[in-house]
């Protein structure tokens, strides 16, 4: 009996795969490209489910095929963001949980015993991490963002310590601050009592302009004016520019088949933007080298470029490494 039985559904199987088969031969051509790409689709997330049961994976959300889970994350700049999103998962599949940007599995971490394991404990284990090709024209692979090449990383790491992030470093950027709130506020003050209690102020192009002066004080020695100069607005406007682009990302990097599509807009724009901040970023680099003093550094670009041989980093490094300071 139980070999009629197991031969019977062993019949079925095989008749409903030859009638599949035959459904598909006989699709006209225009018809089974689309039949055969989504056949691969279902297929890799079956495959995904299993090697997540084999290779003992998190919990995730529902897989969708070519988009992962990208449905579940809100727009580029829709609120309340992305991480909000990833909150609201995470209380659902738990504080380590599998997420698929596309193509790409992710782990992500929403608890800070969980990060303090990852990153800490197991950081050799851990320091690799996704990094979008789009990200390479601002980076072009130096700096500390996004960097699997841990070589590359150190020594950029090294050189923000000793100039920008140690205590030390950090205590000497208090006055800094205090003096540029200062004189924010007493600029807004004067403005506003020019005009018998009530000014037009660009707010947030001044306070855009007192965290930008903190860094670029301590980086390179330049201070924007109070006047919100054609400098500072186009330098902001790089920034403001060049992050929108990084939020809206380049969807072939998380479905490759995209890439079919050609070059989209968006990389055009990434690298015009980039373009335009590094003239500036080249201009600031070029002049402290003409005016290098090795005895008297007065900030943090005159320690790099005076240990930079030493420390191994070129000119690319040098610019790259300013970007993550302003980024």
């Amino acid at each position: 009996k139980r070999s009629l039985f197991s031969g019977y559904f062993h019949f079925r199987r095989l008749t409903a795969m030859d009638a599949l088969l035959g459904w598909y031969s006989a699709l006209p051509l225009k018809k089974k490209l689309p039949a055969s790409i989504f056949a691969a689709a279902v297929a890799r997330v079956v495959l995904a489910w299993l090697m997540r049961k084999v290779q003992n994976r998190p919990p995730q959300p529902l897989t969708m095929p070519l988009i992962g889970n990208l449905y579940l994350l809100p727009q580029p700049g829709e609120l309340p963001g992305v991480h909000k999103a990833m909150t609201k998962l995470s209380k659902k599949f738990g504080p380590v949980m599998g997420f698929w940007f596309g193509s790409t599995y992710t782990v992500v971490l929403s608890d800070w015993r969980a990060a303090h394991e990852a990153l800490k404990v197991q950081g050799d284990a851990f320091a690799g991490r996704f990094c979008p090709p789009a990200i390479n024209i601002i980076t072009k692979g130096r700096g500390i963002a996004l960097q699997n090449n841990l070589d590359e990383w150190r020594k950029a790491r090294t050189a923000l310590l000793r100039g920008m992030t140690m205590k030390r470093q950090g205590e000497k950027t208090v006055p800094i601050i205090i003096e540029e709130v200062q004189s924010t506020g007493k600029l807004w003050f004067d403005m506003v009592q020019a005009n018998n209690g009530s000014a037009d102020l660009k707010i947030r192009g001044h306070i855009g302009r007192e965290s930008l002066n903190v860094y670029m004080r301590k980086m390179c020695n330049l201070r924007f004016s109070d006047a919100l100069t054609e400098t500072y607005e186009d330098v902001r406007v790089c920034l403001e520019q060049i992050f929108m682009r990084i939020s809206a990302g380049n969807p072939a990097d998380y479905i490759p088949i995209l890439k079919l599509a050609g070059k989209p807009k968006v990389l055009d724009e990434m690298e015009h933007w980039t373009e335009r901040m590094f003239k500036y970023i080249s201009k600031w680099v070029q002049e402290h080298k003409a005016s290098l003093d090795s005895d008297n550094p007065r900030d943090f670009l005159d320690e790099m470029l005076i240990t930079q041989k030493e420390n191994g980093l070129t000119d690319v490094d040098v610019e790259v490494i300013m970007w993550d300071v302003m980024a």
